[in-house]
């Protein structure tokens, strides 16, 4: 679940426009390549709760693996269990679980906190001046110089307004300030969202894996099933369910930032999925279809291409060319949907 506050959405696209439309004002033909897009990465502290800005990056494709990669490498580190091997016959997984695994949120630890460090540093000052207040006070009462007092108040009025005024998530912090606090090390909560998306969106099936209870590197077998139109409102920052979300891990109102985080990333359902009763998709429409056949250090690569007569079709009742080094075969969607697939490619549906 994401705050408003997390999209950290730019003024510019601040309209009444629908959600999906701010994504897909993004798709305008300013990145070198159309694979080209951008990923967002977001933190929250589970102390403070505060949430940084997007730390955006770009990408070329999306690397997502099985489901069974997902759960053998999670529960290894989690638990240190053996889960079965996924080079073992499995059933198969869609890909939007596999999207939803890659966005789905994370705990991670040691991680510094500018902001807990400011707030706990005005709470202390707070405190100081409160007592000197108290005994301000009390000399005045008595009719006895409080000078020096007044003047150590002033000094910490001066550095409570001189931190307040600082931005935790500042690139660099004045170094003039005397006794800067130092960032706190804390857990906190993160995930990767699409900012910016691409003409034609790139997902990388990652099959081969390091297995550390055999200690060998394996090709996952397992299915991924893929739609010919694939929806990726739900993996983007700006998206109708993405905003219509109020709280996220962590809630001031006494939620707890583990049980909440695990709780909201399984990998079925991914996390933040609020149903809407609008409309706002953002489709895209596969093209191209690479598969590898073989093992974890051998194989052949062929490709799958949707004939430009189908391009009309959105839900594939077209044909498709087979390309396997000189081979070419015309073939049907049932035999492409059918491939072990490691590379897709989808175009926007504008």
């Amino acid at each position: 679940l994401l705050p408003s506050s997390m999209t950290n959405l730019p003024s510019e696209i601040e309209g009444e426009e629908p959600p999906s439309m701010r994504m897909l004002t993004s798709l305008e033909p300013t990145c070198p390549s159309p694979l080209t897009g951008w990923l967002g990465s977001c933190l929250q502290c589970c102390s403070c709760f505060h949430v940084r800005p997007i730390n955006n990056s770009p990408f070329l494709n999306l690397p997502i693996v099985p489901t069974s990669v997902f759960n053998l490498l999670h529960n290894t580190r989690s638990s240190g269990s053996r889960v079965q091997s996924p080079t073992s016959p499995l059933p198969a997984c869609s890909l939007q679980q596999c999207l939803s695994n890659f966005t789905a949120i994370e705990r991670v630890s040691e991680v510094d906190c500018m902001n807990c460090a400011l707030q706990n540093e005005l709470t202390s000052l707070e405190d100081e001046m409160c007592l000197l207040e108290g005994a301000i006070s009390d000399l005045d009462r008595r009719g006895e110089d409080a000078t020096e007092l007044r003047t150590e108040m002033n000094e910490y009025q001066t550095r409570r307004s001189i931190l307040s005024n600082l931005s935790p998530d500042a690139d660099e912090l004045p170094e003039d300030i005397i006794d800067m606090p130092k960032p706190k090390r804390q857990e906190a909560i993160k995930c990767l969202l699409l900012t910016r998306l691409p003409t034609v969106l790139c997902l990388h099936v990652q099959r081969r894996y390091y297995n550390p209870s055999t200690n060998h590197v394996a090709k996952a077998m397992q299915h991924v099933v893929f739609p010919e139109v694939l929806d990726v409102s739900d993996y983007c920052a700006y998206s109708g369910s993405r905003m219509k979300q109020e709280s996220w891990a962590g809630k001031r109102s006494g939620g707890d930032c583990h049980s909440c985080s695990s709780s909201t990333s399984s990998s079925a359902a991914g996390y933040g999925r609020a149903s809407t009763d609008t409309d706002d998709t953002i489709l895209y429409r596969l093209k191209s279809v690479v598969e590898h056949r073989g093992n974890a250090y051998t194989g052949h690569y062929q490709t799958y291409r949707r004939l430009l007569s189908a391009e009309r079709q959105l839900h594939g009742k077209g044909k498709w060319a087979l390309v396997s080094d000189e081979h070419v075969a015309i073939v049907d969607w049932n035999t492409v949907k059918n491939c072990q697939a490691y590379m897709l490619f989808y175009e926007a549906v504008q």
